[in-house]
């Protein structure tokens, strides 16, 4: 491989923190945390052909990958979304003691990974919860796959032989292909028109690659092995990427790069206050949290738009779903409405969006720990202003969800996938784990 960019992270800081404005949706005392160590990248390509251009909305009534479009917005066309509230669990299927991940929904099939040793990766009906197909193979990468047409992608962790990411056909489960990555801990698959974008927690490396070879196209690498990948977004020609720091030289450290893999260069980098949770792209701007603040930049230079800031650390596993009009954040205990376009407040609730957090049309969804309460909820708010349309208690904790083809799709602790649809007016949800 040939490399092809060389640059240092340092020297951006100025740049990066020029304007904007910042909003509170807590407290918005003290200065902003700022990154100042240096960070070297290196960008090398491969000889696939690579593209950062998604090839239009997904299918009607679908969620295909874990941030349910290529740029991570979790947010829906309403026709995805339950007719009538309130719902009623119409399915609930096993997948053993395996700690499920966030559902895919595409082309008439449910997939759903396990994580733990023996865990696997299921397909089902959606309408029903028929199994039509699992495929058991050493541990299968702890993040939701991803569907593009027939063919579906997911991540495994063969003991002996080390990490992967496969293409397997959506019918069956059959292999198509297997591209070996360099270390665990990837984040899910994202598919942009003919590429796949992964990252890899332990060695920070982006890989984007052909998606019906499995070929390489261009590879980011940050220098420090004390560095992570925690998220790719890809939109406007570039894959967006947060980064994290892990060890003293870069504790509690982050950055967002803007790579252009058609060109294979870095455009610009972003320096956070704090390892990256979450990111999403939409209308020009990008969206990010990095625990305590979220903010808004221009996706073509990284110019701030607006922080918003709070006292309430929202935790390293923090959610965005982004409207036209809203960014909704999800914390362990609390799920907030922003304004999109300043960063004010517009409401918040007091149930958990860090596991599931989806947006569908003007509704969305959440599920997790009710705050101040041993308990667990599925809820539906309004958009625009946090009315209630929804709540439900559930008798295990949710560890992902997605809205689709009418129902929504929850999967718990236990292993158990659940749909919930459309129901009678009692809305009542039967124990189950």
């Amino acid at each position: 491989m040939k490399e092809i960019g060389r640059r240092r992270a340092l020297g951006v800081l100025g740049s990066a923190l020029a304007g904007g404005c910042v909003s509170g949706f807590g407290s918005s005392s003290g200065p902003r945390r700022q990154t100042v160590k240096s960070l070297e990248w290196t960008v090398e390509d491969g000889p696939a052909a690579v593209t950062a251009d998604p090839d239009g909305a997904p299918t009607p009534d679908s969620w295909p990958m874990a941030g349910y479009d290529p740029a991570g917005t979790a947010a829906a066309p309403a026709e995805n979304a339950p007719d009538e509230f309130p719902l009623e669990r119409t399915w609930s299927e096993s997948t053993g003691d395996n700690l499920p991940t966030t559902p895919a929904v595409a082309g008439g099939t449910l997939l759903v990974s396990t994580t733990h040793e023996d865990s696997a990766l299921f397909a089902y009906d959606p309408a029903d919860g028929t199994e039509r197909w699992s495929t058991t193979s050493g541990r299968v990468g702890g993040v939701a796959p991803a569907i593009a047409g027939d063919t579906a992608f997911v991540s495994r962790n063969e003991e002996e032989s080390g990490e992967y990411l496969d293409a397997v056909a959506l019918s069956d489960g059959e292999r198509r292909w297997r591209r070996a990555l360099p270390s665990s801990m990837p984040v899910p698959p994202v598919v942009a028109e003919d590429t796949v974008f992964t990252g890899h927690g332990l060695d920070a490396t982006v890989l984007a690659v052909d998606a019906e070879s499995g070929d390489l196209g261009v590879r980011l690498a940050l220098s420090e092995p004390s560095t992570g990948i925690r998220c790719v977004a890809v939109a406007n020609g570039r894959a967006y990427v947060g980064a994290a720091g892990s060890n003293t030289d870069y504790d509690n450290l982050g950055w967002l790069f803007a790579l252009d893999p058609t060109a294979g260069a870095v455009e610009w980098v972003y320096p956070a206050g704090a390892p990256v949770a979450d990111l999403a792209v939409r209308d020009g701007t990008v969206y990010l949290t990095d625990g305590n603040e979220v903010s808004a930049l221009d996706a073509d230079d990284g110019e701030v738009e607006w922080t918003a800031r709070d006292d309430v650390d929202l935790g390293r596993d923090g959610r965005l779903a982004v409207t036209e009009d809203a960014v909704l954040v999800g914390e362990s205990e609390r799920t907030l409405g922003l304004d999109a376009s300043s960063g004010e407040t517009t409401w918040t609730a007091p149930v958990g969006g860090s596991d599931v957090l989806a947006c569908a049309g003007e509704t969305v969804f959440a599920a997790g720990p009710v705050r101040d309460s041993d308990s667990w909820a599925l809820v539906a708010f309004a958009v625009d202003d946090g009315r209630e349309r929804l709540w439900q208690d559930l008798a295990a904790r949710p560890t992902g969800g997605t809205v689709a083809d009418g129902a929504v799709f929850l999967v718990t602790e236990f292993g158990t996938v659940h749909r919930f649809g459309a129901g009678d007016e009692s809305g009542s949800v039967p124990e189950s784990r």
